[in-house]
């Protein structure tokens, strides 16, 4: 990382009085603005602290005013770059033990079941390195976006803090419920995608270290109905599924999707703090503009207590009118990598999520599929169900509906409201994050749409992303027709259907063997018709 110098950190070296307009009075009122600033700022700062993805600490500056500086044994930075550091091995980790298990074709059903919460987790994941990499190549700029917001407070002698710690709680409020959402359903089991997506994790964290970690040929087994589904021993790894060192290690996984959930919050819930200032800032700005206008150029009568009525010169609002302008540009250009990771991962995540929702839309219970099996499929399929006794079908194929990508010997079903209210909560919690942070920067600029009629002409000031993109509403016009176009496609193709009726085939079969378990009756489900099944077009 960069090291600030002493001038970026902590320089008290005066502002020109005459282009500041400052009085011992107004040095208090500016050092109250800088501290109101950091207050505002200290709900996001202590979940960065807590997460490490903050290295730089807070000081009082000689004149009142506070400013971020950077120590490089400091606790923040040793615990920042500790973090990252663990954030890169688990991320390569990640990467390299997917790729094994993409191309392993003994885990073909895991991939199925696991690709929705694995591939948002790895999203977090990269966009939470991202930055930390940004951060520690680039934090000398960043540090010096930071601490000009003092120099700008100054210049314009003005308070722009108003509403942005509200906005700051908010976000992690909305955060910490994520959590404590997810640990709740995870901790009672109530959606099975959160454990698997955990145990996919920790498979892949595991797989370089030891053999055959992923699905054994006794999962093969099992599946073709050649082994007793009560044998699970490697379902998931050579280490027991159900064993107590798997669950740690499944435990360690469900962590790190955690982390990653805030993690990949915590840098563009920073740019959302400064978009809220940016905007305060325009507003005033604007006020004061409208104010000299009003007040005509003879008769100008400033208000030091109304920070609207302050500075009301031409020469002032011009010179007012370049701290303005700085602060935007130095907005995109601190945060343009940011930006271009986040909407690369909420378009996925969306597209993730809403692909996760639809193959739920296109689970069919059991009894509707074998009701649409057609001619031998359905004989077959009803003498499998043939008990010694004239059994009515209902009530074991209650037992066997509603389940969607459950291996043949789980013995928890499938829960599809419990899945689609963490499938629903994930998409909302995408969409709004998105839209709140569009419209965030695109109201920062809106705000000064003085500024753009009088002085920018044909070139008006906006936030961009690397100039790839400019973040205003018509992005979010243009996001939602993307997502909207897939999703319709997505539901012609209707995901979920495909691989049901074999899971429903399986199930059946699993329940009947625990029927005869528990009845004592004979019940012999013909492999047969799982041959039929994989083979018969119906």
């Amino acid at each position: 990382m960069d090291r600030p110098t002493s001038t970026d950190a902590n320089s008290d070296a005066p502002l020109d009085n005459k282009l500041v307009g400052q009085t011992p009075d107004n040095d208090q009122k500016l050092a109250t603005a800088s501290g109101n600033i950091m207050k505002a700022f200290a709900t996001i700062r202590i979940m960065a602290y807590v997460f490490g993805r903050l290295p730089f600490q807070i000081a009082k500056k000689k004149n009142g005013m506070y400013a971020f500086v950077f120590k490089k044994y400091s606790a923040p930075a040793i615990y920042f770059y500790i973090t990252s550091s663990m954030l890169g091995i688990i991320f390569f980790m990640l990467c390299i033990g997917y790729v094994s298990i993409f191309f392993d074709v003994n885990v073909s059903k895991v991939k199925d079941r696991t690709a929705v919460p694995t591939a948002i987790t790895v999203s977090w994941l990269y966009l939470t390195l991202s930055g930390s990499i940004y951060t520690m190549f680039r934090g000398k700029e960043y540090l010096h976006y930071l601490n000009y917001w003092n120099r700008a407070i100054a210049i314009l002698n003005c308070d722009p803090s108003e509403g942005a710690r509200r906005s700051a709680l908010i976000d992690n409020a909305h955060c910490l419920m994520l959590i404590l959402l997810f640990t709740g359903f995870y901790g009672s089991k109530q959606a099975p995608s959160l454990h698997e997506g955990a145990a996919s994790i920790a498979n892949a964290l595991v797989r370089l270290f030891i053999q055959d970690i992923g699905i054994s040929e006794e999962f093969s087994k099992i599946v073709s109905n050649q082994s007793d589904c009560n044998m699970r021993k490697k379902v998931y790894s050579t280490l027991d599924y159900d064993s107590a060192s798997f669950t740690v290690w499944k435990l360690l996984g469900f962590i790190i999707q955690i982390y990653a959930l805030y993690g990949s919050l915590c840098v563009i819930i920073q740019f959302r703090f400064y978009c809220r200032l940016l905007r305060n800032m325009a507003y005033i700005w604007n006020e004061r503009f409208q104010n000299l206008l009003h007040g005509g150029a003879t008769h100008i009568s400033e208000d030091p207590s109304d920070q609207n009525k302050r500075r009301l010169s031409l020469r002032f609002i011009m010179k007012d009118h370049l701290i303005v302008v700085q602060m935007f540009k130095l907005t995109e250009n601190a945060f343009a990598s940011t930006l271009q990771s986040f909407y690369t991962v909420q378009i996925v995540n969306m597209c993730s999520e809403l692909y996760f929702l639809s193959a739920m839309r296109g689970v069919s219970t059991c009894d509707k599929l074998i009701t649409d099996l057609q001619g031998e499929q359905q004989v077959i399929v009803k003498a499998c169900l043939k008990l010694d006794k004239d059994l009515d079908l209902a009530p074991v194929l209650k037992s066997s509906s509603s389940k969607f990508f459950a291996d043949p010997c789980s013995p928890v079903q499938f829960k599809i409201l419990q899945e689609a209210i963490v499938a629903l909560v994930l998409l909302l919690q995408t969409l709004r994050i998105t839209f709140s942070i569009t419209m965030d920067a695109s109201l920062a600029y809106e705000e000064i749409h003085s500024l753009i009629f009088s002085f920018a002409g044909n070139n008006p000031i906006h936030i961009t992303a690397g100039k790839y993109f400019v973040v205003n509403k018509a992005l979010i016009s243009v996001i939602a027709g993307s997502i909207f176009t897939y999703y319709v496609i997505l539901l012609q193709f209707r995901p979920g259907n495909f691989d049901t009726k074999d899971f429903c085939v399986e199930s059946v079969c699993s329940d009947l063997n625990s029927y005869k378990e528990y009845s004592g009756v004979d019940v012999q489900c013909s492999k047969v018709f799982l041959n039929s099944n994989s083979t018969t077009t119906p």
